[in-house]
């Protein structure tokens, strides 16, 4: 007997065990502001997904609806090994979704919590493979907007994954609308950039900040701006400068700290315009621990998943060839 498929829902339901078109939701990995996330396995193709769907009190509104499937439709174009891939999206039962790329494992807001900070091996590592993630999306003309240690997941493998790219614009006015309320338990406020703070048109500088402020909480094991209410937090992203990393961990090596505190920048021309620039920047440090190899090009980088991709590809076309 096949589990039943959503009917009408309430803020409180829980699709675990229901049937979405091909899909078949497990359980509830968790929420954010805008989309409940579940493990679900895709029938069809017996693969386990990241299934993302609408809340419910925001099916009704058409304007979300639309923009839910639009953008995550151009997040789909990004294709590459450092981003969470987009498999499909649509509606089903009256429920609009995202079916992605599920990656076993922990975010680093988990390993932050757990660890505090990280070794500057390890903290490049995660900078290496995000900065180019960034990259390709700057190619593509895709801001995230919602760059957080939530949304980078670190795979066993030692993979880095930037997620959310679909939803991180429909979050963002959320957050704005917010921005004057007192009591709010700090999420992204804390990693949002100057320009996001006042309501501006941003561009991939933005998300080089809001990474900037990821990086300074792996090195110096906090956020730079911290406080008590969204606004305070805010406010401080307008205002105030980081307290130097080098205060905070003597281990840190001058040209990491430098190229950090060049993310933050307050003003967007004097940050890294992209995150090809920032590569550079790392490429050029003598950092014991860290592989000197780097490629010199972007389409260079290629995660063990996007090789052996390649590698069935090529086999596959070597066989047709053979025929």
């Amino acid at each position: 007997m096949n589990p039943p498929a959503p009917s009408a829902r309430s803020a409180s339901d829980d699709l675990a065990g229901r049937v979405v078109g091909d899909y078949h939701l497990l359980r509830r990995l968790g929420q954010g502001a805008m989309a409940e996330v579940y493990l679900a396995e895709q029938k069809s193709l017996g693969r386990r997904v990241a299934f993302k769907v609408l809340k419910p009190e925001l099916v009704s509104d058409q304007t979300h609806v639309r923009r839910f499937e639009m953008e995550a439709r151009a997040a789909a174009a990004l294709v590459h090994g450092n981003i969470v891939q987009i498999y499909e999206v649509g509606q089903a039962a009256g429920v609009p979704f995202i079916a992605q790329e599920y990656v076993p494992g922990q975010n680093l807001a988990q390993v932050l919590a757990r660890s505090g900070n990280l070794d500057v091996p390890t903290a490049v590592g995660i900078m290496r493979q995000v900065a180019v993630a960034l990259a390709k999306a700057a190619e593509r003309g895709i801001v995230h907007r919602d760059i957080k240690p939530e949304n980078l997941m670190l795979s066993a493998s030692g993979e880095v994954k930037v997620a959310d790219f679909g939803l991180a614009r429909i979050t963002q006015g959320r957050e704005q609308l917010q921005l004057t309320q007192v009591g709010l338990t700090m999420g992204s406020p804390l990693y949002m950039s100057p320009e996001q703070v006042e309501g501006k048109p941003l561009d991939p500088r933005s998300d080089i900040y809001s990474f900037g402020v990821t990086c300074y909480q792996m090195l110096a094991g906090r956020p730079p701006f911290t406080g008590d209410t969204t606004l305070s937090v805010a406010v401080q992203h307008l205002q105030n400068t980081p307290e130097p990393l080098e205060n905070l961990r003597a281990d840190l090596p001058p040209g990491l700290c430098r190229i950090v505190h060049k993310m933050l920048c307050k003003s967007p021309s004097s940050r890294y315009a992209d995150g090809a620039e920032i590569l550079r920047d790392l490429r050029a440090l003598d950092i014991a621990g860290v592989r000197g190899d780097w490629p010199e090009e972007l389409d260079q980088f290629h995660t063990s998943e996007m090789v052996a991709l390649h590698n069935a590809r090529s086999a596959a076309t070597q066989q047709l060839s053979a025929v």
